[in-house]
């Protein structure tokens, strides 16, 4: 059975791979279908969109790889942890909607 914190590592590694796994996919193999809401022929610049909202999962991805390493090697930290990978996660959030903004027609 796993330990809380080994579940908290895991949910996060779990959640790194989908993040980085789709911000690679539509950022370098141009798997534009993965990017939801968006109908890419009203947009001004669609390669320059995907780009960007592939290279923010990447990003997201690689911050949630570095939550659960310090997770997993600094469990006494999981107080500060919540709150600073939730603060991360927002910024990231707010920085991919403010970048979205330019490319919209």
């Amino acid at each position: 059975m796993l330990t809380p914190q080994l579940q908290l590592v895991a949910a996060l590694l779990l959640a790194a791979v989908v993040l980085w796994v789709l911000g690679y996919r539509i950022r370098f193999r141009r798997e534009w279908h993965l990017i939801g809401l968006f109908d890419l022929r009203r947009l001004k610049n669609p390669e320059g969109f995907a780009r960007w909202v592939g290279g923010v999962g990447l990003l997201l991805g690689s911050i949630t790889f570095a939550a659960a390493a310090l997770a997993y090697m600094r469990p006494d930290l999981n107080s500060v942890l919540g709150p600073a990978y939730t603060s991360a996660v927002l910024a990231s959030t707010a920085a991919l909607v403010l970048g979205v903004a330019r490319y919209i027609a």
